[in-house]
């Protein structure tokens, strides 16, 4: 072959593989809803086993595009006015089983809702749609009178937490929990594809490091020390950048789905509440 037909080949397979590159990124940009959001279903037995839970109360909130949400608030057995906890799940979360852990925060109601498509929530998820969602429930709770409106503290796990320092952003909360954090949805992906433009392709960035500096709630951090989906340095640098009174609890030899077992969890969330209902936390240290 002459060196003009070596370098006609050459050429032939680049322009190959560049077309092959950017049908793959293309696939990624239309496909980025059904990576990023999983919708998992309401199982019937769970369903009816979350309803007999003492104190549960089923949600039903409408969004302005009209879709149901569909959720619970669990109260405690002391009379109200309570202190809330709002919890916000993971990408493929199901939720109502949080409200079975209400007996390991005495005193307090906690609320959830399943994100759109989620359960028996209606539509779509989306970043715009979850940072809507959450304002909704966060005001048809803290109007009501059994609700502590001073005393609300925002649960995010994993891309929850993107939710949750958004609805920071927006409305009063005392307090924060975040569960396997990290700074920004972009900053994770683009640590998983190396090879792909992130910052041009993802229309969902739950930017938290970019809303940090603002934020000064006290928050939890608890963070899986062998977490390989969301590595602790992207939960190191939201932390870093967190202006408000701040604790970071790192679980050593767990990973990511599993760091609620570790029995410190339980110990670290329990006193953070008790802290936010005393109005201890986040006050000055001596």
């Amino acid at each position: 072959m002459t060196a003009a037909g070596v370098a006609s080949a050459l050429l032939r397979i680049a322009l190959g593989t560049t077309c092959a590159v950017m049908l793959l990124w293309l696939l990624l940009y239309l496909l980025q809803e059904r990576l990023l959001f999983q919708p998992q279903p309401l199982a019937d037995a769970q369903r009816t086993a979350t309803g007999r839970l003492p104190g549960t109360e089923t949600l039903s909130l409408v969004s302005p595009e009209g879709h149901t949400l569909r959720g619970w608030l669990r109260k405690p057995d002391q009379t109200g006015p309570w202190p809330l906890l709002l919890y916000f799940g993971g990408n493929a979360e199901e939720v109502s089983h949080i409200l079975a852990e209400q007996a390991a925060w005495p005193g307090w109601a906690i609320a959830t809702l399943n994100y759109r498509g989620f359960g028996d929530s209606q539509g779509e998820a989306g970043e715009a749609a979850l940072r809507a969602d959450a304002l909704l429930l966060y005001d048809h709770l803290s109007r009501r009178s059994d609700v502590q409106a001073s005393r609300i503290v925002a649960m995010g796990r994993s891309m929850g937490t993107g939710v949750v320092v958004a609805l920071a952003a927006e409305r009063k909360l005392s307090g924060l929990v975040l569960i396997t954090p990290y700074d920004s949805l972009t900053a994770v992906a683009q640590r998983h594809y190396r090879w792909v433009p992130v910052r041009w392709l993802l229309r969902h960035h739950f930017d938290s490091a970019a809303q940090a500096p603002q934020r000064h709630e006290p928050a939890l951090f608890l963070v899986a020390g062998e977490d390989q989906l969301i590595p602790k340095a992207h939960a190191q640098r939201l932390h870093d950048a967190w202006r408000g009174s701040k604790i970071w609890v790192e679980l050593p030899n767990t990973g990511h789905g599993d760091l609620s077992s570790a029995p410190a969890y339980d110990v670290a969330l329990r006193s953070f509440l008790q802290g936010i209902a005393q109005g201890t936390e986040g006050a000055p240290r001596k």
